[in-house]
């Protein structure tokens, strides 16, 4: 094969994007086009760290490479899964690692906004995903951890036979309780293997109905022992 005799200094620009037919192709057409010498002494000049395989071959081929459009500065989990999916498409990066450090991400926002893409659509397609921030991501995915992925789907499948325009917390709302009229705020975060659920109401209006901790306790442990299904 004609590019294992290319110069060492040229392939090992390519340990860390691999090298791809296209980028084989490009190889040989530089080479054919400069010279072996020319194609080597451009290599020994040109750093590979950060740089992706089409910014490497514009540099051997005496181009400057092309400006990348920046990441959006929003953390909206949605995009972020959809960046990710990208640079994993045209070899940008190969790892969650990788393309953290790259684009400055943390690994765990962007194994948060992975877990978004493996959820069924009849869920996912009930967000805006411009207005999904990662607050709603987290709640999102401690419902599915907690209720179980059939659950919130059946949940999710009942909404969207409700037209209407809701915010995402609202969607969570129904989503956890599969009612359109609560009165009530939810908020789920885990820490480690513990999942805490917020619930926040007004208690001016239900103050006549409260019970003590000790029952709502024992009222949430029935409930979850009955009739949700614990996904590790």
């Amino acid at each position: 094969m004609r590019v294992a005799s290319m110069p060492v200094d040229v392939l090992l620009l390519f340990t860390e994007t691999g090298l791809i037919e296209r980028t084989a192709r490009e190889l040989i057409r530089i080479e054919r086009r400069v010279g072996r010498a020319t194609l080597e002494q451009r290599a020994q000049s040109i750093s590979k760290e950060g740089k992706s395989w089409t910014e490497i071959v514009q540099l051997l081929d005496g181009k400057s490479p092309t400006p990348r459009k920046p990441a959006p500065q929003v953390a909206l989990p949605f995009v972020r899964a959809a960046l990710y999916e990208e640079g994993v498409a045209s070899r940008e990066w190969s790892t969650m690692t990788e393309a953290a450090k790259r684009q400055g991400w943390g690994k765990g926002q962007l194994l948060t906004a992975t877990a978004l893409t493996k959820l069924p659509p009849v869920i996912t397609d009930l967000f805006d995903q411009n207005q999904f921030s990662s607050r709603h991501a987290e709640t999102l995915l401690g419902l599915i951890r907690t209720l179980g992925v059939s659950k919130v789907a059946q949940h999710a499948k009942l909404l969207s036979e409700q037209p209407g325009r809701r915010s995402a917390t609202k969607i969570l709302e129904y989503l956890a309780g599969g009612r359109d009229d609560a009165d009530w705020r939810l908020s789920v975060r885990r820490a480690g293997k513990d999942v805490t659920f917020s619930f926040t109401f007004d208690a001016k209006h239900t103050r006549n109905k409260l019970i003590d901790v000790e029952q709502l306790r024992a009222l949430a442990a029935s409930a979850l022992a009955n009739s949700v299904q614990i996904i590790e």
